[in-house]
């Protein structure tokens, strides 16, 4: 007889398995924790990579203040030069990229209008060092862009603006150089176009902002030009191209805007400078307006045929400027002694201003008179239509008649003399 056996399955008792642990894995599976040396080692790099970091951009900052020193110092030779109209000097101190360019800035110093004139009749004020700033460094510190903020104001007024005024320079062989744009196209961007009314104006992209605020200020003063009509000539279309060449920073004469044809280009305002306040972008915008002005009177509103009696128009254009607020009357007090030295007499039939034939300049015998002459008339009779006087010029048979016109009225000539008299020696 087989024995009963009570078969039990006895299960090993097995203790939890434990998680294995972070690091290193073993070859039995497991991993072990970094050793206390590794971690010294990677922090030993890291510190090292810190310094060396550091390092770098403390030599980066060095080099960038070195160059921003010695640019500032090559642009303070500039002014220097400027100042003392040392066309050599100058010479030593313009980039010869572009031949024309360097020219033309030669030039400037010359004139003293590399420092003193932005351009479009704008005059800097202060003739001290305008303290100037380093406002872009290119990264090779191979370029720099150099700006500095004048006082300017407009002949014939003492209202005065801030306008910041930016130099490009390029690195060169022992120094920097002024210099025109490396490449104009990636410079001053695409050519753009907005119409304003009876105004179009085309301009580069870099100057957008601004030359837009300012093509607004002369499309406004050229619907104000053309009130007293009642409007605009419906065909009218006056055509201002801000130009990226530095050519345009030669104003144009008083003949070619009056008289000339096409476009009309004036300099982009990065040429002439960034208005920093109010009263900067005012006499900007007078600037821009005045060329606009005097080519649309001379060219579409006012029906006067070159050249009868100029001295006498070109008085008539200053009048009408004067009366649009774009520039002052430009008679001084000086200017009516030198009139009353030479005993001037407002009636004489052979005043130079009658018989001139062609535009006179600023302060010219033939410019005294016609100005005085207008000023005075404009003084009896400020309402007098300036359109219709600039016309008569070619239709009045001698200057009494002319004059006349502009009066209104008949006056004896005694009233008149006694009343120049009183004029003149009120502008004292």
């Amino acid at each position: 007889m087989k024995g009963q056996f009570d078969w039990q399955v006895i299960e090993e008792e097995r203790s939890p398995v434990p998680p294995e642990p972070e690091g290193e894995q073993l070859s039995g599976g497991r991993r072990r924790r970094p050793g206390p040396l590794l971690l010294v080692m990677l922090l030993l790099a890291a510190g090292t990579l810190a310094w060396l970091t550091y390092q770098a951009r403390q030599r980066t900052a060095a080099a960038e203040e070195a160059a921003i020193a010695d640019v500032l110092a090559d642009f303070r030779l500039l002014l220097q030069a400027a100042e003392t109209e040392d066309r050599e000097l100058t010479t030593n101190l313009l980039s010869g990229r572009d031949r024309a360019w360097a020219a033309q800035q030669r030039a400037r110093v010359a004139t003293g209008a590399l420092l003193q004139e932005p351009g479009l009749g704008l005059v800097a004020v202060e003739t001290a060092d305008p303290s100037p700033a380093v406002s872009w460094l290119a990264p090779a510190l191979d370029e720099a862009t150099v700006v500095i903020t004048q006082t300017i104001t407009l002949p014939d007024t003492a209202e005065t603006g801030l306008l910041a005024r930016s130099w490009l320079y390029r690195r060169g062989d022992g120094r920097w150089l002024y210099a025109p744009p490396r490449d104009p196209a990636e410079y001053w961007g695409s050519r753009r176009q907005r119409q304003l009314g009876h105004l179009t104006i085309q301009y580069p992209a870099r100057d957008e902002e601004l030359a837009l605020r300012l093509a607004d200020e002369m499309a406004a003063a050229l619907e104000q030009a053309c009130a007293p009509a009642g409007g605009c000539p419906e065909q009218m279309e006056m055509v201002v191209v801000l130009t990226a060449q530095p050519s345009g920073l030669e104003a144009p004469a008083l003949e070619e805007l009056v008289f000339g044809d096409g476009p009309l280009y004036l300099p982009a305002p990065s040429w002439i400078g960034e208005p920093v306040d109010e009263n900067g972008f005012r006499l900007l915008a007078r600037a821009y307006s005045r060329p606009l002005l005097l080519a649309a009177l001379g060219r579409e509103l006012w029906s006067w045929r070159c050249c009868d009696h100029a001295p006498l128009f070109q008085a008539l254009l200053d009048a009408r400027l004067a009366q649009l607020d774009i520039q002052p009357w430009p008679m001084r007090p000086e200017d009516f002694a030198i009139l009353r030295e030479r005993e001037f007499r407002l009636f004489e039939d052979t005043m130079t201003s009658w018989y001139g034939q062609a535009f006179s300049p600023r302060r010219d015998l033939a410019w005294l008179e016609a100005h005085a002459v207008v000023g005075f008339l404009l003084a009896q009779n400020p309402d007098a239509d300036l359109a219709m006087l600039a016309a008569r010029l070619n239709e009045s048979p001698n200057y009494w008649f002319w004059a006349f016109d502009f009066l209104g009225e008949r006056i004896g000539d005694r009233e008149l003399e006694e009343r120049w008299r009183a004029y003149s020696e009120a502008n004292r």
